[in-house]
């Protein structure tokens, strides 16, 4: 994150899950509480259990509810996997962006 915010740009380009590189200004923080509503969002936009979230990404339920309680940071790992598999935006989760699915070029 402090390198999208050093060259403003958005970290789905980053990461290599956009090809839309957006300029966007942000300070260096993450809204821990925002970042957990906004999973707890996905977990249920997608109809799963946290059982079941965990299972499609290969880690626990007991991770998926740390996260969506914010007892702990989400790994970036996890996140740019969920991204990938539901096309939401990694600046939108963790409150960069209001855009909330990756953008594409067509």
């Amino acid at each position: 994150m402090k390198l999208a915010n050093l060259f403003e740009v958005n970290i789905d380009y980053m990461v290599g899950i956009s090809n839309i590189r957006t300029k966007i200004k942000s300070n260096n923080t993450i809204d821990t509480e925002l970042v957990s509503i906004r999973l707890k969002e996905i977990r249920k936009s997608l109809k799963l259990t946290m059982r079941e979230l965990a299972e499609k990404f290969n880690t626990t339920s007991s991770a998926i509810s740390n996260y969506e309680n914010n007892k702990f940071l989400i790994l970036s790992s996890f996140l740019i996997e969920l991204a990938r598999y539901n096309n939401y935006s990694i600046d939108w989760i963790l409150g960069r962006s209001n855009e909330k699915f990756i953008q594409q070029k067509k």
